[in-house]
């Protein structure tokens, strides 16, 4: 028999049983086949799920993977698909960095402060700072 236990797919891919389950219940994976009760999964689903963990890594939500991998036979989406969510996500770390450095530059400047207390520091006030575009 080819087919791997919960516990030994877990083990090949580096997660807990219990999150294989999760992803399952989210769609992410598919119903495994059976034999007496117990899962069994096909070799070919390591891939799928080392693909998965990929995404996880490189900054995509559960919810932004399944979308990503959703109606692809295969259990991978296409490269076009793919190149789609990454220009995506590159375009939301892009913001992320910028409000990083804004919100470091705003610290930085609190620290060379020269106010008696916080409440009259103008620092404080600093909601023009957090988001450029409503501002």
């Amino acid at each position: 028999m080819n087919d791997l236990s919960i516990g030994e797919l877990a083990e090949k891919v580096g997660l807990r049983a219990s999150a294989l389950r999760y992803y399952e219940r989210l769609g992410l994976l598919p119903t495994p086949g059976r034999i007496n009760g117990r899962r069994r999964y096909s070799r070919v689903i390591v891939p799928v799920i080392k693909g998965i963990l990929f995404a996880r890594r490189v900054g995509f939500s559960l919810a932004e993977i399944h979308q990503l991998y959703q109606g692809y036979d295969q259990g991978f989406p296409s490269i076009d698909h793919w190149a789609e969510a990454a220009r995506e996500k590159l375009l939301q770390i892009d913001k992320s960095i910028e409000q990083a450095i804004r919100t470091k530059q705003v610290l930085e400047r609190s620290l060379e402060c020269d106010c008696k207390q916080s409440g009259e520091c103008i620092v404080q006030d600093s909601s023009w700072w957090l988001d450029k575009e409503t501002h």
